[in-house]
């Protein structure tokens, strides 16, 4: 299949593998299980084509595996999912009950959108990896304290693999690098949005630091001489992406309509373009006199003498919490939140306190707000 924009968000076929739980083949043939084996179905296609992710999701077998981006994997993750959608198709002739049915009508409409948005990538989009992040979260996944220990050492076979140390491995940088230079002559084609792609290369620095805190943190030994070659293989690629990539860059974030449409419609928004556009001016012009109405009392409440409410959230934007003071603060908000949960009677809590830690400057740059890293969907025992 055609990658998507980012390396790091490579992984395919994830509202397929949502419903996803590996079954045993001697299991009780309830319509649970039967689902199950049919995601299962795109679920070996995820494992082959993004390991990494089906791993992170809880897919066993994978932790020494790595994204695929040899010459062809475009056409390979086609025929894949092509193959899939026809078993899935099968099975569906043949299936009565009606909630398997189901199951099978959602698998299959996975493949074809995932079809149509690798048709669609082909036709738009210049090709972009940003390379150290995707290997940071390639790592990141195994090198976690929710990772038993003794999945944690395949990080290195996995490094060994994306700097190509490995036998009939190449560097992922120099895949990298092949398939874009191989659409780079193709007229038409949109490059990457300008400010992501210079954010990128800010970052490149502190994903490659967060890689060798993390080897260190676990203790994982020889990672030192392909750590040392991936610092140089990055560096090439920036220059690279630098050269070649970022002339290409675009600044109009805007998508073609087409493009727009299909991922409306993969995140579930069946309703015509127009129709949502429209809605959506209404719904901003709304909510724009909603605070404007509120902007006086919050300046009010905080001393200060503006009263458009751009002016008031600038204001407000200026009191950042930082440094020692950030964790004391989330752990007093959730302590808070307990309380108001408990006394309500909203949901039962676990009688422990909430995890909370600060991310690492990688982590941050991976996802740059507050997030929770659940455990794996699969096999999940808690």
């Amino acid at each position: 299949m055609i990658p998507f924009r980012s390396f790091r968000s490579a992984t395919v076929l994830t509202l397929a593998v949502l419903a996803a739980a590996p079954v045993s083949a001697h299991a009780a043939d309830t319509w649970v299980e039967r689902s199950d084996r049919n995601a299962q179905v795109l679920l070996d296609v995820m494992a082959r084509q993004s390991p990494e992710g089906a791993g992170q999701l809880g897919v066993p077998g994978l932790d020494e595996e790595i994204l695929d981006l040899k010459p062809g994997f475009v056409e390979r993750g086609r025929e894949e999912i092509r193959k899939a959608r026809e078993t899935l198709k099968q099975r569906l002739a043949s299936e009565t009950d009606p909630k398997v049915k189901q199951d099978l009508e959602i698998l299959i409409q996975t493949t074809d959108d995932q079809l149509e948005g690798s048709a669609l990538n082909e036709k738009y989009n210049l090709p972009y990896f940003d390379i150290p992040a995707g290997v940071f979260q390639g790592l990141r996944t195994l090198l976690d304290d929710q990772v038993e220990a003794s999945r944690r050492p395949a990080a290195l076979v996995r490094l060994r693999k994306y700097t190509g140390m490995e036998p009939g491995y190449t560097p992922v940088t120099v895949l990298a690098e092949q398939f874009i230079r191989s659409r780079m002559d193709k007229p038409g084609l949109m490059g990457p949005f300008k400010d992501e792609v210079e954010r990128d290369l800010q970052n490149d620095a502190t994903y490659l630091a967060g890689l060798e805190e993390l080897f260190k943190k676990y203790n994982i030994s020889g990672y030192e001489e392909p750590y040392a070659k991936l610092k140089e293989q990055a560096a090439a690629y920036e220059q690279f992406v630098r050269k070649e990539i970022l002339p290409r860059t675009r600044t109009d974030f805007r998508q073609p309509a087409e493009v727009y449409a299909y991922n409306l419609r993969t995140l579930g928004v069946d309703m015509p373009v127009e129709e949502l556009v429209s809605r959506a001016e209404v719904s901003f012009k709304e909510i724009q006199n909603e605070m404007q109405a509120l902007a006086p009392l919050v300046a009010k409440q905080h001393g200060l003498s503006m009263t458009d409410y751009r002016d008031v959230l600038r204001e407000l934007k200026k009191n950042q919490v930082t440094g020692e003071a950030i964790l004391p603060l989330y752990q007093q908000r959730i302590k808070d939140m307990e309380e108001i949960i408990r006394r309500e009677h909203i949901v039962s809590l676990p009688d422990r306190p909430m995890k909370v830690r600060l991310a690492s400057e990688a982590e941050s740059a991976a996802v740059p707000a507050p997030n929770m890293r659940p455990p794996r969907l699969i096999g999940n025992k808690g």
